[in-house]
């Protein structure tokens, strides 16, 4: 009838809660004493900072560590040995990440360490042949590694047996090129 009668709407009875806030600011520094315990995972974490800005949007600034956690990728189980996520004052919806885990993929281990915020995290993998970088990356976005730059594995075990006596050379030094050859890459 209010509407009808006098062509006004009606006003609300209460403003929404994010106007009512707008000019408030909240500030309330939160954290762990210690590390807690993931539940169902051996691992741990902590964290500590703040919540404030805002009160109608406020955003978490401060540390949350990891430590010591398992993550499955397919069948395989990997450590997380540590991770840690920095929401900066500056950059709260791109946090700087710093992340180590291990674990082994065809018998074979590898550790890969992340850093660096989120939107351009830089990567560093350390693994013995046959795995290489590519392999592990293949692994952790969950496709099947292949195991080497052909896809297959070789090893060469000599029965202690059979080594006795054998005769071992030198390789023999190959000269450099000249200088001039036709066809010779310079």
């Amino acid at each position: 009838l209010w509407v009808e009668a006098g062509g006004r709407e009606l006003p609300e009875p209460l403003p929404p809660i994010e106007s009512a806030l707008a000019g408030w600011r909240l500030e309330v520094a939160c954290g762990t004493a210690a590390k807690m315990p993931l539940e169902a995972n051996p691992g741990r974490f902590s964290l500590a900072g703040r919540i404030g800005g805002n009160c109608a949007q406020p955003l978490w600034r401060g540390l949350a560590d990891f430590a010591d956690a398992t993550a499955a990728i397919g069948d395989v189980t990997i450590v997380v040995e540590e991770a840690a996520l920095n929401f900066r004052e500056g950059q709260p919806c791109n946090p700087t990440v710093s992340l180590a885990i291990s674990g082994a993929v065809h018998g074979e281990q590898f550790v890969t360490h992340f850093t660096g915020p989120l939107s351009h995290v830089l990567r560093d993998t350390r693994c013995a042949p046959p795995l290489d970088d590519a392999a592990i990356r293949e692994f952790l976005i969950g496709h099947e590694p292949r195991a080497g730059a052909d896809g297959a594995r070789f090893s060469l075990q000599i029965p202690s047996i059979l080594s006795g006596g054998a005769e071992v050379y030198e390789w023999a030094s190959i000269a450099a090129p000249a200088a001039g050859l036709s066809g010779a890459n310079q």
